[in-house]
């Protein structure tokens, strides 16, 4: 079955949070068979036979989503601008260019990539069939740490694509020391998902060097929250 969506697409303030699992089947309950004529409609991301949901990797960009849930082509256009309170509770920006092609100063292999550009340095990620992973961060070669298994191109740092579960952690890169949890789905009178919550946090027998993580993305803006936890 083909879903053709509307192409204007407007969201209104936060109605619905879903925290829990029996926070799912109510709303699920409440939608009902209801044709999803936006692609962030609960019934174009939520499968019931998996309980689970499909988090666009536009949700992390703040791009615009045709709509199709496909991890084989997350890679795609954006030239986006995040306004985002940061972990020093100060309001900053981030622009997110894609695609680039990145090559690695360490391996000198070649990558088609998203580029995420601060005042304080850049990132570069690739996105694959669990989400966004780094495979650059200018904090790692400041440390000289560039062959971190944390780059290897594995990790959840933004959870995206089919399988997710709200308070279910999945640990994608085994050799990484945190996790990746997504906590609540927010959405709004005409059940249009406005807003994600997320977490990374430290592993069991792991130890991180850098503090627990705390995220919010928005449609259509991309991160507007980032908080440590600890």
């Amino acid at each position: 079955m083909t879903i053709l969506f509307s192409t204007s697409h407007s969201f209104g303030a936060e109605k619905y949070k879903l925290a829990s699992k029996s926070d799912v089947t109510k709303l699920a309950e409440t939608v009902g068979s209801q044709s999803a004529s936006n692609p962030y409609h609960f019934n174009n991301l939520y499968d019931a036979s998996s309980d689970s949901f499909f988090i666009p990797y536009q949700l992390w960009s703040g791009a615009k989503w045709d709509g199709v849930k496909s991890v084989e082509k997350c890679m795609h256009k954006a030239n986006t601008t995040w306004k985002y309170t940061n972990a020093r509770n100060k309001q900053t920006k981030g622009k997110i260019t894609s695609p680039v092609k990145f090559t690695h100063p360490s391996s000198g292999n070649v990558f088609e990539t998203f580029e995420w550009k601060s005042k304080r340095g850049s990132q570069n990620l690739i996105c694959h069939e669990k989400g966004m992973a780094r495979i650059y961060d200018f904090r790692f070669e400041k440390a000289g740490l560039l062959d971190s298994p944390i780059l290897d191109g594995t990790e959840c740092k933004f959870p995206a694509g089919f399988g997710w579960q709200i308070g279910v952690s999945q640990d994608c890169n085994l050799k990484a020391p945190k996790q990746t949890t997504v906590t609540e789905l927010m959405f709004d009178e005409n059940f249009n998902l406005v807003k994600m919550k997320y977490t990374y946090t430290e592993k069991e027998g792991f130890s991180a060097k850098a503090a627990d993580d705390y995220y919010e993305y928005e449609v259509g803006k991309g991160r507007i929250l980032h908080k440590k936890l600890k």
